[in-house]
């Protein structure tokens, strides 16, 4: 059964603009199975990064639930007293991680960009879930870490596509969906490909 894995927008915005690929669903998707995750993407994230630009081949990753979106609710597992704990946690690691009071009065109507507020919600979430990968292409993410740990005591750690691609590079060819090199390199480079 494959752990679970959250996503940020930038490290699937990052896979959306491959080019030249003939099946970028498929490639992936492979990506995905190969690090034997199944990927979610925090539905604030979502709504609020994510859709906001277009993009088919996202939509059909979700259609197909390679990459799925949870209720806010399932989060916490709809317990009593879950989305006041959500919400003070997210608060809490918000002021650990920037330094800064959370920039918004109501968590569950308001968003403001860049304001690393899709890595804190999204590192909850994945505490939550129990769920020990982030994969993430944001520079300062690697911090949420140690500050995931210090409130939770449970680690989740935080995945560039780089640290992904030598990974499966050191695992052997049928565990990683035969992704070729020029495939991993694809998926890893900053620039396009």
């Amino acid at each position: 059964m494959p752990g679970k894995a959250a996503i940020d927008n930038d490290f699937l915005n990052h896979l959306l603009e491959i080019k030249n690929h003939p099946d970028l669903p498929d490639l992936i998707r492979r990506f995905f199975i190969s690090l034997d995750v199944s990927v979610f993407m925090h539905p604030f994230v979502y709504k609020c990064e994510a859709i906001v630009i277009t993009n088919k081949v996202r939509d059909i990753l979700v259609e197909d639930r390679t990459i799925s979106i949870p209720e806010l609710s399932d989060i916490w597992d709809n317990k009593d007293g879950g989305k006041m704990y959500y919400e003070m946690m997210v608060r809490g690691i918000y002021k650990d991680f920037t330094g800064n009071e959370y920039p918004c009065n109501n968590m569950f109507e308001q968003w403001v960009a860049r304001q690393s507020l899709g890595e804190v919600h999204t590192v909850v979430a994945c505490a939550f879930v129990m769920s020990d990968c982030f994969l993430s292409d944001d520079r300062g993410a690697s911090e949420l870490q140690t500050i995931v740990f210090n409130r939770f005591n449970r680690p989740v750690h935080v995945y560039n596509r780089h640290d992904r691609c030598d990974y499966l590079r050191s695992i052997a060819l049928p565990k990683n969906q035969g992704l070729t090199s020029k495939e991993l390199k694809m998926i890893s480079h900053p620039v396009n490909r």
